[in-house]
């Protein structure tokens, strides 16, 4: 018993230790397939944002793809791992939803965000994640991705600091940026002059 308690301390404390690594430590147990999930729901939030850096940071871009497939595969168990002790959690979902594009599997990856948002519907930085996600694919994912997307952009337009997010995506992401317009642009006259307020704010900035 009391080695089943070490190891469940070592399980726990080891994402916290990790963390002072940079960030190439802290990635390369998703990469090697030695990263596990935890008893802990904190530390697997932790996982699940280490898993979110090693399949969209650019420093996974730089990486083979041999090691970014790696890193996928391993990312969509630990995934599902977590979600099958903590099916509402949403973040894990969407982790899931990206190693499954990483991987060429869009239908799957569309079905995880779907459960991304089902599960998190009002948490307005998970919809910031999944926008940034589905932009540059929404031409590719059908319908599917548009039930996400939608329903994510009203929920930060008609929210109090949501139009300034919607303004630095649409700036970020060029011409992808245009679906954006597209949702605002038939929602109350009042979200669509927030964000519109945000947008010259942003172009002040810059000029």
């Amino acid at each position: 018993m009391a080695a089943a308690g070490l190891d469940a301390v070592l399980g726990e404390s080891s994402a916290f230790f990790t963390r002072s690594g940079n960030m190439a430590e802290r990635l390369e147990p998703l990469y090697n397939g030695t990263a596990h999930v935890s008893h802990s729901t904190y530390a697997n939030k932790l996982l699940m944002r280490d898993c979110d850096e090693a399949l969209s940071s650019v420093y996974a871009r730089l990486l083979p793809q041999e090691q970014r497939l790696a890193g996928a595969r391993s990312c969509l168990a630990l995934s599902e791992g977590v979600n099958a002790s903590s099916p509402a959690d949403g973040l894990a979902w969407l982790i899931q939803a990206k190693a499954q594009d990483a991987l060429g599997d869009m239908p799957a990856a569309t079905a995880a965000l779907r459960r991304s948002q089902e599960a998190s519907a009002g948490e307005g930085w998970l919809a910031v994640s999944r926008i940034r996600f589905l932009l540059p694919r929404l031409s590719g994912m059908g319908e599917a991705a548009q039930a996400v997307f939608v329903p994510d952009v009203t929920l930060l337009a008609m929210s109090r600091n949501g139009p300034a997010r919607l303004a630095e995506i649409y700036k970020q992401h060029g011409e992808n940026g245009q679906a954006l317009i597209g949702v605002i642009d038939k929602l109350p006259d009042t979200a669509k002059a927030q964000f519109l307020k945000q947008l010259r704010a942003l172009s002040r900035q810059d000029s």
